[in-house]
């Protein structure tokens, strides 16, 4: 029941998740100048992670719906 339905991916990476930036060039630049000026690494990329949550790359998980009905 907890099946993400996958219906974009992101074109470099070929994947729902990942943007694949961080492995460019360019991404690997980026890093390096935030390393440069003593920002917190880690704090940027959670930071661009969150940039990463696309909800448009998957759909609703799939529905159960109950109803009971009752006559008296």
């Amino acid at each position: 029941m907890n099946t993400k339905n996958v219906v974009n991916l992101y074109k470099y990476s070929n994947d729902p998740e990942n943007d694949g930036f961080l492995q460019s060039s360019f991404g690997q630049d980026r890093i390096k100048g935030v390393i440069d000026t003593g920002r917190n690494v880690d704090a940027f990329l959670d930071a661009y992670s969150w940039r990463l949550l696309a909800p448009g790359n998957y759909t609703l998980p799939r529905r159960m719906y109950v109803g009971v009905i009752m006559d008296f």
